[in-house]
């Protein structure tokens, strides 16, 4: 060991340090990638129109602020490490086993070595493999079990329903054909979004803790294995500078875990959406399946005649247009569409409760932001500064806060979703004056081929 002042060197482990600085440096990379992938992973509010859009808006600039606190994190552990090298390489003993140590530091992410020294001594724990793959959220609320079948009636009847707007439009009756969409793509999921794929930006943040509490160690072992090659006050210094980064890096990942809490009540209220939807699309299946059939038993029949001119079917009702033997089937089919606007008018409601989720998120910037603004280290001497910021992102750690849930746009939406039942049921006006085909009930399996009992999907609802 060569030495020169406070700062006594053991050249043979230098290279292992360098090695090693180098290896949990590149670390940050690594959560980085997972971060972006994972925790700001945009699938759940992928759907056409979502109306949680404001909360799939803020998550590109929460991975931008990583990439952030990476560069900045990357600018002052390089500062940490070309202190030592700048020190080591004053030492007077400038002698090959010298030169050989100082080829494992790397300045400006070159890598100067070849075969850089093996660092199995330093036992550094593996941020990959602690990251793991998040998993799906759960289902927290009970889901109408004829959902499925709803869904289904609505596909089938729809196109029955769509030849006979075709025909009465030949008439002149002027109605727009039902959507194409089924109803998961056309109100759930832009209504509600996916819970269970937000259920699992909530399981990355924790998984991330695990992440950084593994690159936490990290920096621990380096801190413990300095003594190997640096030993004086300067020695001591340098190891309480990479105790310092692991202690910031568990508070950090603990902040950034508690991310997990905004993301659980967003999917929370996206389940309560999803099923209040639900709800209201059973009863919208029932009155599409009554539609279908009075359109089959009394509009599809007279597919011939309405080709015939208009002035003959005219004559053929005594003068009275022949809109008027349809009239109750045009309106049953403006029930229909006043129960599905009935739904869509919730947009404007949950994007104002969405934007105020998005403002919840934006705390993930005062974790990042602290870890991008640590300064930068001239010379061992500027080990007192870091030591003392670190200090201080500690206590900023300690403060995050993701808010909570109890805004006057919660109320809102709460109060419109409560009231949704209600409106469906009074376009739907009692069921009175049905086909003698079916009762409406979906239960029975009347119309279609549908179960008698619809099983429970395993993901909840429309969620199966």
């Amino acid at each position: 060991m060569s030495g020169h002042g406070n700062l006594k060197i053991d050249y043979t482990h230098l290279g292992q340090l360098f090695t090693a600085m180098n290896a949990v440096g590149d670390e940050a990379g690594q959560l980085g990638g997972y971060f972006r992938s994972k925790v700001c992973d945009p699938s759940g509010f992928a759907y056409h129109t979502c109306a949680l859009r404001p909360i799939a808006d803020v998550l590109p600039k929460m991975a931008d602020w990583f990439d952030e606190a990476v560069r900045g994190f990357g600018t002052s552990w390089n500062d940490v490490g070309g202190a030592i090298y700048d020190s080591a390489k004053h030492i007077r003993d400038q002698d090959a086993v010298v030169r050989d140590a100082l080829m494992s530091y790397r300045a400006n992410d070159i890598r100067c070595d070849a075969t850089p020294p093996s660092i199995e001594n330093f036992h550094l724990s593996d941020v990959e493999a602690a990251l793991g793959s998040p998993a799906d959220g759960g289902s927290s609320m009970e889901h109408d079990a004829r959902f499925d079948a709803a869904a289904a009636a609505w596909d089938t009847a729809r196109d029955t329903i769509n030849d006979g707007i075709d025909l009465l439009n030949k008439l002149g009756a002027g109605i727009t054909p039902l959507t194409e969409l089924g109803l998961r793509d056309y109100l759930v999921y832009p209504l509600a979004a996916d819970y269970t794929a937000i259920g699992r930006n909530a399981n990355a943040c924790k998984d991330l803790d695990k992440g950084f509490d593994a690159w936490a160690r990290n920096f621990r072992q380096l801190g413990a294995k300095t003594p190997q090659s640096l030993e004086g006050e300067t020695g001591a210094a340098v190891a309480a500078t990479f105790v310092a980064f692991g202690k910031a890096m568990d508070l950090a990942g603990d902040a950034l875990s508690k991310g997990s809490y905004a993301f659980e009540g967003i999917a929370r209220v996206s389940e309560k959406i999803a099923v209040e939807v639900e709800k209201v699309l059973v009863l919208l299946g029932t009155k599409i399946t009554e539609l279908a059939s009075k359109v089959g038993s009394r509009v599809i029949p007279f597919a011939g005649e309405l080709q015939m001119a208009f002035h003959a079917i005219k004559d053929l009702f005594s003068g009275d247009s022949p809109l008027k033997q349809f009239q109750d089937i045009i309106d049953d089919i403006e029930t229909v569409r006043g129960i599905i606007e009935d739904c869509l008018n919730l947009k404007k409601t949950i994007r104002d409760w969405a934007q105020a989720q998005a403002g919840r998120l934006e705390s993930f910037h005062d974790v990042l932001d602290t870890l991008s603004g640590l300064p930068g280290v001239k010379g061992l001497s500027g080990l007192s500064a870091l030591n003392t910021k670190l200090g201080q992102a500690e206590h900023t750690f300690d403060d995050v806060d993701y808010g909570v849930d109890d805004t006057g746009q919660r109320g809102a939406l709460d109060h419109e979703l409560g009231g949704l039942q209600d409106r469906a049921d009074g376009e739907g006006g009692g069921g009175d004056d049905q086909d003698d085909k079916t009762d409406g009930d979906l239960s029975n399996g009347e119309y279609g081929d549908f179960p008698t009992e619809p099983p429970v999907p395993a993901g909840g609802g429309a969620y199966a």
